[in-house]
């Protein structure tokens, strides 16, 4: 499928940072997008700059990528996958839960390799670093902020698996707040 025919689909799926790991394979109905270019991949772009129209989006994946949001530019990045997702519109994924990695590290049930990937990122390069860590409600906290609302966590220790609802515009809300 083309990019235009998966953006004129009654149900557009995005998967943003999908990397190498593709929700749904390579050539499903999903929008592949992520920094680094890969044979599948839809957009090739800056999370700070998705290239496609306002509230086109229905279901955004985000998987192994919320930590990596650089503070100083979460403002931005949110305001995009707010921007794209529509209200209404499903945004979920997982991050390293701090909380599970701290119990681990100080029960000294880790190895050097496993503390340091799931703190800092595996330090492949660019786009790999973890610039926060979250605990559940640190992550219910940062969504809200960021118009999400509706906030659902799965039962799993290790991992924060999220699902939440986009219930305004980031964009509004921050013009109010000015």
């Amino acid at each position: 499928m083309t990019l235009q025919e998966k953006l004129s689909m009654d149900y557009v799926k995005c998967d943003l940072a999908c990397g190498l790991n593709m929700h749904g394979g390579k050539n499903s109905e999903w929008i592949h997008i992520d920094h680094d270019p890969a044979d599948g991949m839809d957009i090739v772009c800056d999370w700070n700059k998705i290239p496609l129209e306002n509230e086109c989006v229905d279901e955004l994946h985000f998987s192994d990528a919320i930590e990596h949001i650089r503070t100083w530019e979460a403002d931005i990045t949110m305001g995009e996958i707010n921007r794209i997702v529509k209200v209404g519109g499903k945004f979920w994924g997982t991050t390293p839960h701090r909380d599970y990695i701290l119990k681990v590290a100080y029960e000294g049930k880790f190895d050097e390799e496993w503390l340091h990937r799931n703190l800092y990122g595996d330090g492949a390069g660019y786009g790999h670093t973890h610039y926060q860590t979250f605990t559940k409600e640190k992550l219910k906290t940062f969504l809200e902020k960021y118009g999400f609302g509706e906030v659902v966590f799965a039962p799993i220790e290790e991992w924060i698996h999220f699902t939440c609802t986009k219930i305004n515009s980031f964009l509004k809300i921050k013009l109010e707040i000015e």
